[in-house]
C-alpha cells in the first residue's frame, strides 16, 4: 500500500492527500513534521535526507518534494485526465504548478506564517502589508488566465490546480482584506464543491485561522501605516458563502484510507 509520511495540515502533504482522494487511491498515513517530530530520525533522513515533508513510499519507490509527487501519481493513475496527455495541456499544468512554488508561495508565506504562526507582539505589520499586496498582485496573473479557462490547464481539474488550490485557500481563510479577483472567485468556488478539496484542505488552515482571529474578523496586527503616518486597520473579507457553508471537520494522526470521493 502506498505510505504518506506527513502531517495532515501541511500545505504539501495537502496536495498529495488531496490527489489521492481524486484519484480514490488506498494509503497509509503517517503523522511527521511538525509538533509530531519523526522528520529528524534516522529512519525518517534515511527516506529524505532533507528531514521535510512529504515523502511516499510506493511499491519500492520513494519519493520527496509534493509537486513530484502528485506528479507522479497523477501519471500513474490517471495519465488523460489529472496528468494530461496532450503535451501542450501538461505543459500548461506543470507551468502553474511551477509557479506555485517560484511566484505565489513566496508572495504569501510572509502573511501566512505572521498571521498564523506568530504571536501578536512578535508580527511585523509593514511586513504582513507588503506580503499581502504582493500576494494580490500576482494573483491577477492568475485571473487574468482564468478570464479564458475553468481550471488552470483547461476545462477539466488536474495537477496545476492541485498544487496552487492549496495556497489559495490560505489567502482565502486568512482575516484581511483581498481585492475582487472575480475569476480567481470562480475558480476557488469551483475547487470548494469538491469533496476532496474540502475535506483534505480546508478544514486545517481554517481552524488555524480561528486561533488568531477568534471572533474578531481582523487581529490588531493587521493595522499598517500608510504613507501619510496614519494607521488604517485591514478588513476582513472572507472566502464565498458557499466554498464555508460546506466545509467538513479535519480528522489527525496516522490513518489508513480505502480511497474514496
Amino acid at each position: 500500500m502506498l505510505t504518506i509520511w506527513g502531517r495532515s495540515n501541511s500545505l504539501n502533504v495537502q496536495k498529495v492527500l488531496w490527489c489521492c482522494e481524486e484519484l480514490s487511491l488506498g494509503y497509509k498515513r503517517i503523522d511527521a513534521g511538525g509538533p509530531f517530530g519523526v522528520v529528524n530520525t534516522p529512519r525518517y533522513l534515511s527516506l529524505n535526507p532533507n528531514g521535510l515533508v512529504p515523502t511516499i513510499e510506493d511499491d519500492g519507490l520513494v519519493l520527496w518534494e509534493s509537486n513530484v509527487i502528485v506528479r507522479y501519481l497523477a501519471a500513474k493513475h490517471a495519465a488523460g485526465s489529472m496528468w494530461p496527455e496532450d503535451l501542450r495541456v501538461r505543459a500548461e499544468a506543470d507551468r502553474w504548478m511551477d509557479w506555485s512554488n517560484t511566484t505565489f508561495w513566496p508572495a504569501l508565506r510572509i502573511l501566512f506564517l505572521g498571521l498564523v504562526r506568530t504571536a501578536p507582539e512578535k508580527r511585523d505589520p509593514q511586513a504582513l502589508e507588503q506580503s499581502r499586496l504582493k500576494t494580490a498582485e500576482v494573483l491577477r496573473i492568475v485571473d487574468a488566465h482564468l478570464a479564458t479557462h475553468e481550471y488552470l490547464a483547461g476545462s477539466a481539474l488536474t495537477m496545476g490546480d492541485i498544487a496552487l488550490g492549496c495556497g489559495a485557500w490560505r489567502w482565502m481563510a486568512l482575516p484581511i482584506e483581498r481585492p475582487p479577483l472575480s475569476n480567481v472567485q470562480r475558480w476557488f468556488d469551483l475547487l470548494a464543491q469538491r469533496t476532496a478539496y474540502r475535506t483534505f484542505v480546508m478544514p486545517a488552515a481554517e481552524l488555524r485561522v480561528r486561533k488568531i482571529s477568534t471572533s474578531r474578523r481582523c487581529v490588531s496586527p493587521c493595522m499598517v501605516e500608510t504613507s501619510s503616518g496614519k494607521s488604517r486597520r485591514l478588513a476582513g473579507s472572507p472566502p464565498s458563502r458557499r466554498a464555508i457553508q460546506s466545509v467538513l471537520p479535519s480528522s489527525f494522526g496516522s490513518e489508513s484510507c480505502a480511497g474514496r470521493r
